[in-house]
């Protein structure tokens, strides 16, 4: 996809309004349109608020002002025009808050221990444990490095474990939480635009935790617009809920009551708005027209393949390879072609090893790419020095091959979700091994609360080794209603 060279920023963070708008008059003017104060720094946020057109829409109804890294905000402005205000974030570009801790040690050990803890608690609705919790625990207390870091595992562990039994120790864990990551980064984006409602795109999360906390002292209210399927059951436990919270589905609503204490009047069913330019017609192509313009035959079964991130590696590579060679060899009882589609977090910039996992990884695919019957897709995103976008565009693709293919191939993946919007036979891997900043887990047992709703039902294919993949597309292949 297209890119751009990285944004070159001054370290300083300062505000992009014009200098007018310091002034007394300007602030006082400020208070006579509704404010909506809207921060976005995850790239499949951007997404959502780019792809679907809610921040031209809420732009006729209300003053938009934009909170997001300060090297997004040229990327973001081309996009959104100038009927959007720009703020930079203070906390910088990562989801995790590292960048903004205090460097007073107790109090900072404080906070880790907090955020930590809160990763692995979870309500117990009608006393059944978060399946999610479980797995995270194991991986916790497995890859503690040494006996001291052991110990404060466990430490963590333990008073997670008691906070999931107790609602009464979640919410002074809470209230704790709300004296210590409270800050004061954006009191002068507040005191300019005194904005009605603070939007936010997770449940509390880490760097938004501290924004709901900055909004409450300054009496404003928050909304969380969830943007994912798993943040509402396999996150952890709010450091600082938001007033209300605007969920997919009704299951997901009910998770916010028990796994987040969150109260159901204070929840919203909006369904998934990430979704719906699936159903815009005018963005569907013919078969033909489409797999001819990646360079298919579009007389042969498409299969496609969705990477994984990053975590999954070593997967990726043995996954693109291993389908790339039954498509050439004609191991399937028909004939076949494959779209590989590169994962949008291989665009990280934050760590050297996802860029050097991306240049093997890209190797690999242009070689595979030269091949008959294969197609490599590079999500069309605009990198950043830390960060990337995914831009709208991007989804014409996304909705064509979804459209167009004979069977999805994913490792536990979103796009199990999404082939079943198409009513696509969808396979799933569930082997190899997962390694992030969170978790390292073999995907053999990998059991997560978002996951089992989909999984348990037995609508998707699971295969557990690479014989069973090819055993799971020949059979779709057989039998397409499977």
């Amino acid at each position: 996809g297209p890119s751009s060279k990285p944004v070159k920023m001054s370290t300083r963070l300062k505000g992009t309004v014009s200098p007018s708008a310091g002034s007394d008059v300007a602030r006082a003017g400020n208070r006579d349109r509704t404010t909506i104060l809207l921060s976005l720094f995850r790239a499949l946020d951007m997404r959502l608020m780019l792809s679907t057109g809610v921040v031209p829409e809420l732009g006729l109804h209300a003053r938009v002002v934009l909170l997001a890294p300060p090297e997004l905000l040229p990327t973001l402005r081309a996009s959104f025009g100038d009927r959007v205000i720009y703020e930079p974030l203070q906390y910088g570009s990562s989801k995790y808050a590292s960048g903004v801790r205090t460097s007073a040690p107790v109090r900072r050990r404080l906070e880790s221990l907090l955020t930590e803890t809160f990763r692995l608690t979870y309500g117990r609705p009608n006393g059944r444990d978060n399946r999610t919790r479980a797995l995270h625990a194991s991986s916790y207390r497995q890859t503690a490095p040494d006996a001291r870091v052991r110990l404060a595992r466990e430490l963590v562990l333990a008073l997670a474990f008691a906070a999931s039994r107790s609602r009464v120790l979640r919410k002074a864990l809470q209230a704790l939480a709300a004296r210590v990551l409270r800050g004061h980064l954006h009191d002068e984006v507040f005191e300019r635009w005194h904005p009605a409602v603070l939007v936010v795109c997770s449940v509390g999360l880490e760097l938004d935790a501290r924004l709901i906390l900055e909004a409450r002292g300054q009496s404003v209210p928050s909304i969380a617009v969830v943007q994912s399927w798993d943040k509402t059951s396999s996150k952890g436990y709010p450091l600082a809920a938001p007033d209300r919270v605007l969920v997919w589905s009704d299951v997901m609503a009910r998770e916010c009551a028990g796994f987040l204490d969150i109260p159901l009047k204070h929840v919203e069913v909006t369904g998934a708005p990430v979704f719906d330019l699936y159903f815009d017609p005018a963005l569907h192509q013919p078969r033909t027209v489409f797999l001819e313009s990646l360079g298919l035959d579009a007389a042969r079964k498409a299969i496609f393949c969705a990477l994984c991130s990053p975590a999954y590696h070593a997967g990726n590579l043995a996954l693109a390879s291993l389908l790339a060679g039954l498509v050439t060899e004609d191991c399937f009882p028909v004939p076949a072609s494959l779209v590989l589609r590169v994962h949008p977090a291989y665009y990280e910039n934050t760590e050297s090893r996802i860029a050097e996992q991306r240049r093997e990884l890209f190797d690999l695919l242009d070689k595979l790419g030269t091949q008959a019957s294969i197609h490599v897709n590079l999500p069309d995103v605009t990198e950043q020095e830390t960060s990337y976008i995914i831009n709208p565009a991007d989804s014409e693709f996304v909705t064509n091959i979804l459209a167009n293919c004979d069977v999805s191939v994913s490792v536990l993946s979103t796009q199990m979700v999404e082939a079943a919007l198409f009513d696509k036979p969808a396979v799933t891997i569930e082997y190899g091994h997962w390694s992030s900043n969170v978790l390292d887990a073999d995907l053999v047992g990998f059991r997560l609360e978002h996951l089992e709703r989909i999984l348990e039902p037995g609508a998707i294919a699971r295969v557990r080794t690479p014989d069973d993949l090819v055993l799971a597309i020949g059979d779709v292949f057989h039998d397409s209603t499977k």
